[in-house]
């Protein structure tokens, strides 16, 4: 399921820009058939509560679901840096686009962990979106979800973490143009 906003402005439309098209091109280049197959959230915020952070989204103004655990196959985006100002109209910050994945589930025919393929799906994507640049990619849940709760048992096959340290440039009064 896409879990969009609804009109969406500046960095929230890049990323929710960002989303649609990770959502419909990975459910047609994985196959998917069913529409919660994969889950897509836009700009999700860390909350800690009880001592603990988790990666959380907001869907009411009294709910937030926690989205930092790999039940399903997802994605998410999180804005921890700083939205640094280039010139009169633009910003530029880092995005982490973060993927909680079933490599097993997407890539049934591949005898080995197909940790690199989905990333090698993802990064196709990315690279044909313009004003995003991937920096970096980090592996394993203790580096994706740095400072954020998770489950160690969920740090191994058939589950792959990632995430993709995106440089966005951006408007703040961009609209998203997707929806």
């Amino acid at each position: 399921m896409n879990n969009t906003k609804t009109n969406p402005i500046g960095l929230d439309a890049k990323i929710q820009s960002l989303q649609t098209r990770l959502f419909s091109y990975l459910n047609t280049l994985w196959g998917l058939q069913e529409p919660n197959d994969l889950d897509a959230y836009g700009r999700c915020y860390v909350i800690e509560q009880d001592g603990e952070k988790t990666a959380r989204f907001f869907k009411t103004p009294n709910e937030y679901q926690v989205v930092s655990v790999p039940e399903r196959n997802k994605f998410f985006f999180l804005s921890r840096a700083i939205q640094k100002k280039v010139d009169a109209l633009r910003y530029e910050t880092v995005v982490e686009a973060i993927f909680l994945l079933n490599v097993t589930q997407l890539k049934p025919d591949i005898e080995h962990r197909a940790d690199i393929e989905v990333q090698a799906d993802v990064e196709l994507i990315l690279n044909q979106i313009d004003n995003v640049w991937c920096e970096s990619i980090e592996t394993g849940f203790e580096n994706v979800l740095r400072g954020i709760k998770y489950d160690q048992e969920s740090d191994m096959q058939p589950y792959h973490a990632f995430k993709f340290n995106l440089n966005i440039l951006y408007n703040m009064n961009d609209e998203c143009s997707c929806c």
